[in-house]
């Protein structure tokens, strides 16, 4: 029995074949729509990663790849839609479950083959072994069908961290309640788009809102029915943080001008927007009037793609993510930044240092070489969005990698420094620190 017929994925056993003979061009797994309408388009044809750029390799593994320029459409029909707007509404960051089967693991299944090799997958039992695009202390294979997804195994980690995940809110429902307020979002504007299911030419700006006008009344502190909240009405205006604009003005209320951020060159192919991100875009959920620090990601490599819908409101993406390449070292101070720090944190600031110095899996300029040291971690992150009005600009907090402790926030928490950890015991771990101090080594058998 073959790989595929073993994973429950026959139907890749004969794209195999098919694709044998055009490996050096790729192959697609669907075929492309090119009838007129957004509805033409199946909504389940493609999920977490894996559409129209999946392919085989050159090892005959099947992988869901990336997609890439190269996949843009012809050119097509000339007319566009008025802009439009959009915002993140929450994310899947590896901590929860889809609608997947038994024994799923989070990074696994969601994702792409962001460095075109695949390294140790499950479901590429065939392919060479111990191959990879760099070298690191800790080797890190792929999950399903070749996915880089390393930071959707960290952020877990972080989030049942102790003084990390919830003091700070970087967990997946800390940071998704933030969006349900209203605390903050980033704006996405679709200008220049046809309407229909494939256009070469699109042009997507992206901003950064530290929140709605008037957030609701509730707090995110201690309140776990918080999805049962009525999320914010596509008509209330969100702020724009005014460097996105870089002094340009807004001409007409409800509109913004072209962002410092964007990708004039996006386009849409069977249904998917697909725009590239400037390399060290930062992606950051401004805190500043929320009930946690917020989080920042400066991401190298970047792009996001999901299936452009009409909903209640307007246009929306579905089956959405925004992937690439987190180098180590910017990743340290997106911590720092938010008072994360070897001081405030203790000896668990020490287990994430020594996470990232151990588990980094790619280049951080993309490149892939086996004799050079990995300096970055591959990201997916799944995100849903909303219809929403802009705003005015506003100023907002700066970044610094080196801030001084953070006042507690509206939830209560304090920022003293974690313990030292206790000490290893014959044949288990130390005990927990005080304050938040990571618990002992395991000792000897």
């Amino acid at each position: 029995m073959s790989w595929s017929e073993r994973a429950g994925y026959g139907r890749v056993g004969a794209l195999a074949v098919a694709c044998a003979a055009v490996l050096s061009q790729g192959c697609n797994t669907y075929d492309e729509s090119l009838k007129a309408g957004l509805e033409s388009v199946k909504p389940r044809a493609c999920s977490l990663g894996e559409c129209w750029w999946s392919k085989v390799d050159a090892d005959g593994c099947y992988s869901v790849s990336r997609p890439t320029v190269a996949d843009r459409p012809k050119k097509g029909d000339t007319k566009e839609l008025p802009p439009f707007y959009f915002g993140i509404s929450s994310l899947r960051l590896g901590e929860t479950r889809p609608s997947d089967p038994e024994g799923f693991v989070g990074w696994r299944h969601f994702g792409f083959d962001l460095d075109g090799v695949c390294s140790n997958s499950d479901t590429c039992l065939d392919g060479p072994s111990d191959k990879y695009s760099c070298k690191a202390p800790v080797m890190t294979d792929d999950g399903d069908k070749c996915r880089d997804n390393v930071f959707g195994q960290l952020e877990p980690i972080a989030a049942a961290t102790p003084g990390l995940g919830e003091k700070f809110g970087i967990r997946e429902d800390k940071l998704n309640c933030g969006f349900r307020r209203g605390s903050y979002t980033i704006i996405l504007k679709v200008s220049r788009y046809n309407g229909q299911p494939n256009d070469d030419s699109v042009r997507i700006d992206l901003y950064l809102s530290p929140g709605v006008e008037r957030p609701a009344d509730w707090s995110c502190c201690n309140h776990p029915a918080w999805p049962n909240e009525a999320p914010i009405a596509p008509l209330m205006r969100w702020y724009v943080d005014e460097a996105d604009l870089e002094g340009r003005a807004i001409e007409e209320p409800g509109t913004l001008p072209d962002s410092r951020t964007a990708d004039p060159a996006a386009f849409v192919r069977n249904g998917y927007l697909y725009a590239t991100l400037t390399d060290g875009t930062l992606l950051r959920f401004i805190g500043d009037r929320g009930d946690y620090p917020g989080f920042a990601l400066r991401v190298f490599q970047g792009f996001l793609i999901g299936r452009l819908t009409r909903v209640s409101g307007g246009y929306g993406l579905e089956d959405a993510m925004l992937a690439g390449r987190l180098g180590t070292q910017e990743l340290r101070d997106n911590f720092r930044q938010i008072g994360f720090t070897s001081e405030s944190a203790g000896s668990n600031w020490v287990l994430l240092d020594n996470y990232l110095a151990g588990n980094a899996d790619v280049l951080k300029n993309g490149d892939t070489d086996p004799e050079a040291s990995c300096d970055a971690i591959s990201m997916a992150v799944g995100f849903t969005t909303m219809p929403l009005t802009p705003g005015e600009t506003l100023p907002v907090s700066t970044l610094s990698s080196n801030p001084p402790p953070p006042p507690p926030t509206k939830c209560g928490q304090t920022w003293d420094m974690g313990g030292a950890g206790g000490q290893a015991g014959q044949g288990g771990g130390g005990a927990a620190g005080s304050s938040g101090g990571a618990s002992g080594g395991g000792g000897a058998p």
